[in-house]
């Protein structure tokens, strides 16, 4: 009986890491996306990505977020750790990133 609820809290845990992750994955494809048609103001998507991120997790701790442009492309990256509810098994941090051409007007 242990075993198994072992198991059902590590899938448990799995799960809402995994719904996390895809959440912020939006996120951070968003921020991307608004900071390629608007590169000029990168300062305020990363402000506007950080805000977010907290919104969408109470609680994650973010370690690095940075929305950045190279040559002709910008770049957003999330780096977070979040505690889903329960025990905290092992410590995970999770890495998001996105790139998007940026986008020159006619």
């Amino acid at each position: 009986m242990a075993a198994l609820f072992l198991v059902m809290l590590v899938v448990a845990q799995i799960a809402f890491l995994v719904v996390a992750r895809t959440s912020v994955g939006a996120s951070v494809d968003a921020a991307v996306r608004d900071a390629a048609r608007e590169p000029a103001a990168l300062e305020h998507h990363r402000q506007a990505l950080s805000e977010r991120v907290a919104t969408l997790l109470p609680g994650a701790s973010l370690s690095d977020v940075a929305v950045h442009q190279r040559a002709d492309t910008v770049i957003a990256r999330v780096a977070f750790r979040w505690v889903p509810p329960g025990p905290d098994l092992i410590p995970i941090t999770i890495v998001v990133e996105a790139e998007r051409s940026i986008v020159v007007p006619p």
